[in-house]
């Protein structure tokens, strides 16, 4: 585990957001850190980042075990070992435990569904960066033929698992961010529709779409769809992005909305993926621009 700790925090001991950053297969956390720039944001806006770092030992293509059931089972594997970084993280910082987010690509974006379904009482957000629904009944190569080859699957047989997997569990699931490319040749871009349909279920979210905002941030590329629960809350957001691969979406430039690095992990749609999950999760203030 790698920390962040924002510069920010040295002004002031109030209690701070965290977002765990899961890097992708052949990815390392330096990497992504640099890549998606959630350090700079953390800076400048005051929270928390860790990254949890893959090893060879455990994947040789460093890739998160999300299909393996030794690993996405809530008590063991690498699901408790990133559960056991944020029981350090709160026992050694400042964290505000009623704001912490997952964001990953990738592996690491279906690492970050496990962790959203295995402890919805701890993650407050999630967002899922070319990944797909975890479905704990299923068989280590089911999953991964789900993420190659996605089934057609109704809300309730997508969710209803995951309620089974929390019994007892009252409180609300985590909101959740998705983001996909159309053109991605690694993950099947279906896999973001029923991403869709399932946290829809957990939030009780019936099928009309709430409002869609196409050439979101003046990008042609990208759509965003976003639904609300009966509240009016926005639970699920998907913003969909035409001509795009698996890639991190960026958009360099000085102004406050732009960022991240180019490099063979990401490409320029003129989206800066991290700000707008940072703001979708709560962490800039909603008046920025």
């Amino acid at each position: 585990m790698f920390v962040h700790e924002p510069k920010i925090g040295k002004l002031s001991s109030l209690p701070k957001p965290l977002v765990i950053v899961l890097h992708g297969c052949s990815q390392s956390a330096e990497g992504i850190a640099k890549q998606t720039q959630w350090n700079i944001l953390a800076d400048k806006y005051g929270f928390y980042v860790i990254y949890p770092q893959q090893n060879l030992y455990n994947n040789p293509s460093l890739c998160f075990n999300w299909f393996s059931s030794e690993d996405v089972t809530k008590s063991q594997g690498e699901s408790l070992s990133i559960k056991e970084m944020l029981n350090h993280m709160a026992s050694n910082y400042t964290i505000d435990e009623n704001r912490i987010f997952v964001c990953g690509v990738s592996a690491g974006a279906a690492m970050s569904v496990v962790l959203m379904t295995n402890f919805p009482e701890v993650i407050d957000g999630g967002a899922i960066l070319a990944g797909g629904p975890f479905m704990p009944e299923l068989t280590d190569l089911q999953r991964m033929d789900m993420m190659f080859s996605p089934k057609e699957n109704t809300p309730e047989k997508l969710g209803a698992p995951i309620q089974k997997l929390n019994l007892g569990y009252t409180g609300n699931y985590p909101k959740v961010v998705i983001i996909q490319g159309k053109n991605d040749l690694v993950v099947n871009p279906k896999n973001a529709d029923l991403l869709v349909k399932q946290w829809s279920f957990l939030h009780k979210i019936n099928d009309s779409l709430t409002d869609t905002i196409p050439e979101f941030n003046q990008s042609r590329d990208v759509t965003k769809f976003t639904f609300k629960n009966s509240k009016e809350e926005t639970k699920v957001i998907f913003y969909d992005i035409n001509r795009m691969g698996h890639s991190i979406p960026i958009d360099p430039g000085t102004l406050p909305n732009q960022g991240g690095e180019k490099t063979m992990y990401t490409v320029d749609k003129d989206f800066f993926s991290t700000y707008f999950i940072a703001k979708d999760f709560g962490l800039i203030p909603e008046e920025e621009k």
